[in-house]
């Protein structure tokens, strides 16, 4: 078992798992939590004069008298902003119902319900188990890296996407979940607990006495603070090189990856920018860095969003080298808002640009070095069988 920093439980962070399960790339997000910019702000006296907005209202009042049952009108103005949201066509943009709603606070905020593992898709398609975290329900069944998911509750997953085993796994009032997992060829059963589990989302090593490395998965409230104190840790120990590894991460709070960018560029330096309809912001670091790394960054075609906001400020502004695959590719910056009947509305609202003024939306970030998971490690995942980390290893000069 790896032998990373631990913090206390007032620490500990969301990681990317919703009910024990990563959450899926389709996923990957940014949210602008004080979203101000308003160049052309609608006030009242504009809807009052709005056509739309008076035949809304005469629609609405009519089926409200009208319609020959009662009607949940609760319900039916969720089905409005629904709607009027799909009618965007953005895949980033939708209605969450009160239950998505809670899913997805619950991600950003630190606590979730699950079993305690990340998983992803593997080269033949299935869905394999990347990380087994200790103290955990799953760490206590035995469950291992490199177990392939069977049968959820008595249900297979064939042709099934992470997301949709994650709605299996959340579904119901169940206190314990059924599984199926195939490993060396023998098809093993578990019946696993689910209780609240607190995961941090940074977490530092130091490899050959010599270098740092730290693993990010995900951008929540205060992995800023997380990363700030291990930084602060191999500080100390006079450590100089770092492998920042963001494989997996889909993404988080836009102002998590801002704080986090500004503890390695200098004040006054770019760190992103922010496209919006009709100007374009630049963000510069406002507070002085005292950091000296050598810095590699691992990533993926799952390294999403607040991701490859980090990993463009890296590479452009302090001069990191990217190692791995392709990242995601989502350039967008999302809105949320919550409403009356415990629902949010997410909206996209801008992009972002790397500080060199590049949308990696729909695009994603080209690593200085490519380097393809080696299939071995679906099976293997120890560091040596890692090819991504050892080239990182070669690249600092281990």
């Amino acid at each position: 078992m790896n032998n990373y920093k631990r913090f206390s439980f007032k620490e500990v962070l969301i990681i990317m798992l919703v009910s024990a399960l990563i959450v899926g790339l389709s996923s990957g997000y940014v949210v602008y939590r004080h979203f101000d910019k308003k160049d052309n702000p609608i006030n009242c006296g504009d809807l009052a004069s709005d056509p739309f907005m008076a035949e809304f209202i005469a629609r609405y009042q009519e089926i409200i008298e009208n319609y020959y049952e009662d009607i949940d009108r609760s319900k039916l103005l969720d089905s409005a902003l629904s709607g009027m949201l799909s009618y965007l066509g953005d895949p980033y943009t939708g209605y969450l119902d009160e239950e998505s709603a809670n899913n997805l606070l619950e991600q950003l905020e630190g606590e979730y319900t699950g079993l305690g593992i990340e998983v992803s898709h593997g080269e033949d398609g299935g869905i394999y188990i990347m990380k087994v975290f200790s103290d955990t329900p799953a760490f206590e069944a035995g469950l291992k890296i490199g177990d392939k998911f069977l049968r959820v509750n008595g249900e297979s997953v064939e042709g099934k996407s992470v997301n949709e085993v994650v709605n299996d796994i959340k579904k119901g009032n169940r206190s314990t979940i059924d599984l199926a997992i195939l490993r060396d060829n023998i098809v093993k059963e578990f019946v696993i607990e689910r209780r609240k589990l607190f995961i941090p989302s940074a977490e530092i090593e130091i490899i050959n006495n010599s270098i740092g490395y730290m693993n990010i998965s995900t951008f929540s409230n205060t992995t800023s603070e997380q990363v700030k104190r291990g930084l602060k840790e191999l500080q100390e120990k006079n450590i100089t090189k770092l492998i920042l590894d963001l494989r997996n991460n889909s993404g988080g709070y836009l102002h998590s990856a801002h704080d986090i960018i500004e503890q390695f560029v200098k004040k006054g330096e770019v760190m992103y920018k922010i496209q919006y309809k009709d100007s374009t912001e630049t963000i510069k670091s406002e507070k002085d860095s005292n950091t000296n790394f050598t810095i590699v960054v691992l990533v993926n075609s799952g390294s999403a969003s607040a991701s490859e906001i980090l990993a463009g400020a890296l590479k452009d502004t302090y001069g990191a080298k990217l190692v791995g695959t392709k990242t995601y590719g989502k350039g967008k910056i999302q809105q949320t808002n919550n409403t009356s009947s415990g629902g949010m509305i997410k909206y996209t609202s801008a992009y972002w640009l790397t500080p060199s003024g590049f949308c990696v939306d729909g695009k994603g970030l080209t690593p200085d070095y490519e380097e393809p998971l080696n299939e071995a490690y679906f099976t293997n995942s120890s560091r040596e069988a890692d090819n991504q980390f050892q080239k990182a290893l070669e690249i600092l000069g281990k």
